[in-house]
């Protein structure tokens, strides 16, 4: 059964316009992902939500500086502070 020109344009512009649905609900569908986890984040990480206060104290952290060795033959690393 061979299909006339006609039928062809009309299959190719269905395939067309299937192809193009699919994109725009996949963008969509991103966007919708992109939506969520910004959400996520601002309602969980983000540091600008966290109650400003007063200042109890300040200190400085240790200044341990080391040398990590790692070993072939050991799992854990062997460290030595000089």
């Amino acid at each position: 059964m061979e299909q006339s020109n006609d039928e062809q344009n009309i299959i190719c512009e269905i395939k067309r316009t299937k192809k193009n649905m699919l994109r725009f609900l996949l963008s969509i569908g991103l966007l919708f992902i992109g939506l969520i986890c910004y959400g996520i984040y601002w309602a969980f990480f983000d540091m600008n939500r966290l109650p400003t206060g007063e200042l109890i104290e300040q200190s400085n952290s240790p200044s341990l500086v080391g040398h990590i060795f790692f070993v072939s033959n050991n799992i854990t690393p062997s460290v030595n502070f000089t």
